[in-house]
């Protein structure tokens, strides 16, 4: 018993290192997966702030709207907030703060000259964002966005702002499948919880900087693109990422921070290192067969890792070539022709360089799943190198493998990921296509042929197909 124990030492150290191998890539998965959600929340809600910026500072240009005294500005204003769900109120405010026109209606003297957006549109002379507050009209908890109105001469003679509705922003749906425990929240520059998104909507209103360290890690995480482990309001361990709300230049003061909870990512990686070890332990105490019974998912996991490319989810490189020198075989048997094609992202090094490699690797794997769903399903498709992969026909000639490569193509140009600050980014693709003509019989001479076409599309200006001579 001790020397069979022994013996299955290698093993153990081999499930040892598989199960960090596969705890450290769910961890960087995941790292990936909150940077993207984060960088796609802030794209979005600074769109909702761009448009509002620029719905006021159009309308601080509106003649009624500067001669702000009359009746005609408050219906002129009725008028359009009544066509924006997102806002629970526009109105304008004089130097003072006492409000003189809103598109709702009020009575007696209303003043915002105590709140922060009111302020800082003054002093700075520029777009403000305030914090979360209780509308002086609408008695409901908004968001404030102001701007200064300026007359003829160019001096500022009060301030319109737009309330953005909390309710409607934590009302809109958010189409991601993610955990229980997720936290997706709206907070201002020093952490106040302005909306939450996805979680728990009580935290609006509390400080997710209240932990000593919470605020240098968002600090740290903007300036770095990175991401950290703390613990939420509600004490969850997460997995956290932070970004600028909106885009730099659009004078929003602002933060999305987005967390995804540690323990299912860290429970899945515990429970294959346990199968794994039981599989071990049933070898020592009942020989083989019960160790089948209880280490087959393990080898399954085990088979996958050896075969498939981790990044992008597509067979490796091994394991595409294998499965395609067994295609040209049978290929040559039945005499029914077989095409390849290596496909090669255009300029891909620029996107690592200006969005860094967490952005290369989501339109990687963007990418792979354009090839997966242009191809057929007897297909085989491979990463093939950094950013080039193959992929294997069967029974196609070259006419069949444009088409479908014609249809990658274009998926690829339309795959777009969000890079930082919710920039959009995008890639094209060169394909060359080579067919077995029964006089190939190796099936890296026929990649050869295929990658000699995908250098005339490249020297052709990129982003198209050809097919070897």
């Amino acid at each position: 018993m001790l020397l069979v124990g022994f013996s299955l030492l290698p093993a153990i150290l081999l499930i040892l290192n598989v199960s960090v191998e596969q705890r450290k890539g769910s961890l960087a998965d995941a790292s990936t997966e909150v940077k993207q959600i984060a960088a796609e929340i802030s794209a979005e809600q600074g769109l909702l702030a761009q448009a509002t910026q620029q719905l006021i500072a159009s309308l601080g240009e509106v003649p009624l709207v500067e001669n702000y005294n009359s009746q005609d500005c408050s219906n002129l204003l009725g008028s359009i907030a009544g066509q924006l769900l997102a806002y629970a109120n526009i109105a304008v405010a004089d130097l003072n703060g006492t409000v003189k026109c809103s598109a709702l209606p009020f009575t007696g003297t209303v003043s915002i000259a105590d709140q922060g957006f009111f302020k800082q549109a003054i002093e700075t002379q520029s777009f403000s964002l305030g914090d979360i507050t209780v509308g002086k009209i609408s008695k409901t908890e908004v968001i404030a966005y102001g701007a200064p109105i300026y007359n003829p001469e160019k001096a500022i003679i009060g301030v319109i702002y737009a309330s953005v509705s909390l309710s409607y922003l934590s009302s809109q749906p958010l189409q991601l499948n993610l955990p229980n425990s997720t936290q997706i929240n709206i907070t201002t520059s020093d952490g106040k919880v302005l909306a939450t998104l996805f979680g728990n909507k009580s935290e609006m209103g509390q400080n997710m900087f209240a932990g000593s360290t919470f605020q240098s890690e968002v600090g740290a995480t903007i300036s770095t693109g990175s991401t950290f482990s703390a613990n939420g309001i509600d004490g969850i361990p997460r997995l956290f990422a932070a970004t600028q709300l909106g885009s730099s230049g659009q004078g929003i003061s602002g933060l999305v921070i987005a967390g995804l909870p540690l323990a299912p990512i860290e429970k899945q990686a515990d429970q294959d290192l346990l199968l794994g070890l039981l599989g071990m332990a049933a070898v020592v105490l009942a020989g083989e067969g019960a160790a089948w019974l209880i280490g087959v998912r393990l080898f399954g996991r085990m088979q996958r890792l050896a075969t498939t490319d981790p990044l992008t989810g597509v067979f490796n490189r091994h394991h595409s070539m294998e499965l395609g020198e067994r295609e040209l075989r049978r290929s040559e048997r039945s005499g029914i022709p077989l095409a390849v094609a290596i496909l090669d992202l255009d300029f891909f090094k620029k996107v690592n360089d200006t969005h860094g490699h967490a952005v290369g690797d989501n339109l990687l794997k963007a990418c792979a799943k354009a090839c997966i769903n242009g191809c057929r399903d007897v297909d085989i498709i491979g990463r093939y190198g950094g950013e080039e992969f193959m992929i294997i026909l069967p029974d196609a000639d070259a006419l069949e493998a444009v088409v479908v490569s014609e249809r990658i193509r274009s998926l690829i140009a339309n795959s777009k990921v969000f890079g930082k600050k919710g920039v959009s980014v995008g890639v094209t693709a060169s394909v060359g296509i080579a067919e077995s003509t029964g006089q190939i019989s190796d099936l890296k001479d026929l990649l050869l042929l295929a990658d000699g076409a995908l250098y005339k599309a490249k020297e052709n200006g990129r982003d198209q197909v050809i097919v070897a001579d």
